[in-house]
């Protein structure tokens, strides 16, 4: 019966540390995750992809409760990645490429193209529904 008990309290114990996070935490991730996010936007800017994306991914995994900022780095990923794709394209066309990479990259950009878009609807879907 002990060993029940036992099992019985640490199953509500945990239950009770696994439940809904306060606001404050809610905030605190919100703000720190912005900042990052930040640094990722400044990134983007200068043209360091690579870095834009390390920082949006690091707020993931840091800030997982930052859901705000979570949804906008989505949209700037999206944005960086297709940039990307858009210099390396140009880079390709200048530099004589070869058609299959010129291809590759062209179904690359219509792909983030469509991601986009398509997150930004679900942006718009998310911002309804809190309403």
């Amino acid at each position: 019966m002990k060993k029940y008990s036992w099992l019985l309290c640490s199953c509500v114990f945990f239950m009770l540390s696994c439940g809904d996070k306060s606001a404050s935490d809610r905030e605190y991730a919100e703000e720190k995750g912005g900042e990052l996010l930040q640094q990722a936007r400044a990134a983007y800017k200068t043209g360091e992809f690579e870095t834009a994306i390390q920082l949006i991914d690091s707020v993931r995994v840091a800030y997982p409760l930052a859901f705000e900022v979570r949804e906008q780095g989505i949209l700037l990923k999206d944005s960086v990645c297709l940039e990307e794709a858009r210099t390396e394209l140009n880079k390709q066309l200048e530099g004589g490429g070869s058609a299959q990479d010129i291809e590759e990259l062209q179904t690359k950009i219509t792909f983030y193209l469509r991601k986009l878009q398509h997150d930004i609807e679900q942006r718009r879907t998310h911002e309804v529904s809190k309403d």
